[in-house]
């Protein structure tokens, strides 16, 4: 039976696997934020595979240009590695990979419609708000998610983003969600203070679920910095003392989980 599989790679990374056909969604496998910005930003778990274990891969899905989406030290190797792979990714992105030297031919604007990926997977873009709409200027959004739909059921990946109308606008011609990776880290005065975009609660998180009818929830972004975090424990405590109309799988760095199975 074919299924697809989801590898948790922490952060809001995840590697999606059906049959031989792969997907991967904002890969962060290396420790250049801390590089970069310094030692705070430090992981807190290393990364559960090196960029050319990720192979083989045909499409990466960026969902926005900030450094632990877009990571050109992970995202360059495995360009290398995967010399077929295609990236479908914001204008902010693209133009950080072409000034990296990613040829144009391998970087395709977000489906605003439905778009083929191969072997029966369809992709389009959601708009994300992080913490607002945000586009280029040619109106196309500069932060987004992707609902993935598949044989056997949808997923949604909501990249970086807060609650808006807009998203759930675009959701609303969907009759279920399957499986929505929805991200967990809060946005708040202090974490603003401090210089770090936050995301939704984990109430709030929980209500966006529910409002996009997503039948079971993977939480992200919760696990990587310390600074910008949420427990596992807390996440699953809320979902026992208010409960959802949804499943809540919480899944560790490297874990791998069934999602769906194939429809032949």
């Amino acid at each position: 039976m074919l299924t697809v599989e989801l590898t948790f790679l922490g952060q809001a990374g995840a590697l999606l696997r059906s049959g031989d056909r792969s997907v991967c969604i904002d890969p962060y496998l290396t420790d250049s934020v801390a590089a970069r910005h310094g030692e705070r930003f430090c992981r807190r778990l290393p990364p559960p595979l090196s960029p050319m274990e990720c192979a083989p891969i045909h499409w990466v899905l960026l969902t926005h240009a900030h450094d632990d989406h877009t990571d050109l030290a992970t995202l360059l190797p495995l360009l290398d590695a995967n010399p077929c792979a295609q990236v479908m990714a914001p204008s902010p992105c693209r133009q950080l990979l072409l000034e990296a030297g990613v040829p144009g031919t391998r970087l395709k604007q977000p489906a605003v419609g439905w778009a083929d990926l191969g072997a029966d997977i369809q992709v389009r873009s959601i708009p994300a708000a992080h913490p607002r709409l945000e586009f280029d200027p040619q109106g196309n959004s500069n932060y987004v998610g992707y609902l993935l739909r598949y044989p056997g059921g949808t997923i949604y990946h909501a990249g970086d983003t807060s609650p808006h109308p807009v998203i759930f606008s675009e959701l609303s011609s969907e009759s279920g969600i399957d499986w929505a990776l929805v991200p967990v880290n809060e946005r708040n005065y202090f974490r603003e203070a401090d210089g770090i975009i936050g995301n939704m609660s984990v109430r709030e998180a929980f209500q966006f679920a529910e409002c996009i009818g997503a039948r079971r929830v993977i939480p992200i972004h919760w696990d990587l910095f310390r600074f910008n975090s949420t427990s596992p424990e807390e996440i699953q405590l809320l979902h026992q003392l208010e409960p959802k109309r949804f499943e809540l799988h919480v899944m560790r760095i490297g874990e791998t989980k069934r999602l769906l199975n194939l429809v032949a």
